[in-house]
């Protein structure tokens, strides 16, 4: 699609135009600027108004992002723990280790004052 451009003084003749068709806008563009109109000095952009439904929808796929990354990460974490464990198994002389130490080797040391109080 081709990007509207306007000058300061056109879009600020036009802005109530521009404002009443960017809100009757119902489906969102594919990304966040695909309905967005820039305006600046002499047409060369520094500020985009965008139409409030490519706004939510760009917030919704961020959002979407954010989650399915906290997920991977997660699924990363586990995958890393397993990997770690099967590892630590195939080396070990079947002695045992304290949990503390344990969390220790992971890197988790922060999560050490957590553990029930051993008797």
């Amino acid at each position: 699609m081709k990007k509207r451009r306007l000058n300061t003084s056109t879009a600020r003749a036009r802005l109530p135009e521009l404002v009443k068709a960017a809100a009757r806008r119902r489906r969102a563009g594919r990304s966040l600027v695909a309905n967005a109109i820039e305006i600046g000095p002499y047409g060369r952009g520094g500020a985009l108004l965008i139409p409030e439904i490519d706004a939510q929808a760009a917030m919704e796929r961020e959002n979407q992002l954010s989650r399915r990354v906290e997920k991977l990460e997660d699924e990363l974490e586990a995958i890393g723990i397993a990997l770690f464990l099967q590892e630590r198994i195939a080396e070990s002389s079947g002695e045992t280790m304290s949990a503390e130490d344990f969390l220790r080797e992971l890197g988790f040391e922060d999560r050490i004052e957590r553990l029930p109080l051993r008797r």
